[in-house]
């Protein structure tokens, strides 16, 4: 039974082809120009009809074809890093339970790379901190823009924000103080935290990152080239101890799929799908932008690892001594 709803294929395929038809008609018979109806038109027809179809089932195929050949010739553009607070709110929900279960006096040791001015950061820990008061989290913020890491650090954002463009009243007020026209984080949830400039390409910089139990990297990798996303994730994904926890969100697929499988690292198979889901704009432009994400197939024998953005160290992945019997990992059942 698949987790997401599919209207009838020929139905879906034969609603987009009419709607393609009559797109390049007006294309071909109003001799309008610029901003006129042909320039919608074929803006529509490339960013609306071509990928819906292309998301059907019957050519899902020929969408991951068009995805990678966009993903090799596509200009990465880049990328701002000004996430909105509270933007996936299914992994905030996974790592609350995570905190609710983390062994008591033991603290979290988090790092966010590539953290921009600080709003995924920031949601973690109001709610990690909030699903237990008792919990220490030692948190680091890095990024490459000093710009950035200071508008993180004033923990303040103005009204209109990018930032708080996906927060309700009741939210805003549990997780700011209102000074003047500013929101400002509330001081339990921005205590502690330690800002570092730091670029995802330089090791020597990542080495100071190094023994994390959980490793944010939604936002690094999104806007690099595939082969240097790859290497810069490895680099990330050995920051965390063994049994720690890389939540790579924003990223090629095919990307985080090599990596894990090459470092042996364990998908966690919670709210795949509703972490996938959590950007509709991502899914909407998908295979015609290289940033897109593809829509979630759970008829793939590989859905679990492949859509899953969360994996875990293997808790024995140490070097023991020569005889040593590996304990088992951690096993999962809310898939």
């Amino acid at each position: 039974m698949s987790l997401l709803s599919h209207p009838a294929d020929h139905v879906q395929i034969a609603h987009l082809l009419r709607r393609a038809v009559l797109a390049v008609w007006h294309v071909v018979t109003v001799a309008s120009t610029g901003e006129g109806y042909p320039a919608r038109a074929v803006r529509r027809l490339g960013r609306e009809i071509a990928p819906s179809l292309f998301r059907t089932r019957a050519l899902r195929g020929a969408g991951y074809v068009v995805h990678r050949r966009v993903c090799r010739l596509q200009r990465r553009r880049p990328e701002s890093r000004r996430p909105a607070f509270l933007r996936n709110r299914p992994l905030l929900e996974v790592l609350r339970r995570l905190a609710m279960e983390w062994p008591a006096g033991q603290p979290v040791r988090l790092a966010s790379v590539g953290c921009g001015t600080g709003a995924e950061l920031y949601s973690v820990l109001w709610a990690m901190r909030g699903a237990r008061r008792d919990l220490v989290v030692h948190a680091i913020g890095a990024d490459d823009s000093a710009a950035a890491l200071a508008t993180a650090g004033a923990a303040r954002y103005a009204a209109g924000d990018m930032e708080l463009s996906s927060l309700g009243e009741s939210e805003t007020a549990a997780l700011f103080e209102l000074e003047q026209d500013d929101r400002v984080v509330r001081p339990w949830i921005a205590t502690g935290v330690e800002w570092l400039e730091a670029n995802v390409r330089d090791e020597a910089a990542l080495a100071q990152l190094a023994g994390q139990d959980i490793v944010l990297a939604n936002d690094a990798f999104r806007h690099l080239a595939d082969a240097d996303a790859e290497r810069c994730l490895e680099r990330v994904a050995r920051l965390v101890v063994p049994g720690g926890y890389v939540i790579a969100c924003h990223m090629n697929a095919d990307v985080r799929l090599r990596v894990m499988r090459r470092l042996g690292y364990l998908p966690v198979p919670v709210k795949i799908a509703a972490m996938h889901e959590a950007e509709p704009a991502a899914l909407a432009r998908w295979p015609t932008a290289y940033w897109a994400r593809e829509p979630l197939d759970v008829r793939r024998a590989d859905w679990i690892r492949r859509y899953a953005v969360i994996f875990q160290r293997p808790a024995w992945d140490v070097a023991m001594p020569a005889g040593a019997a590996a304990q088992p990992g951690t096993v999962y059942t809310d898939a």
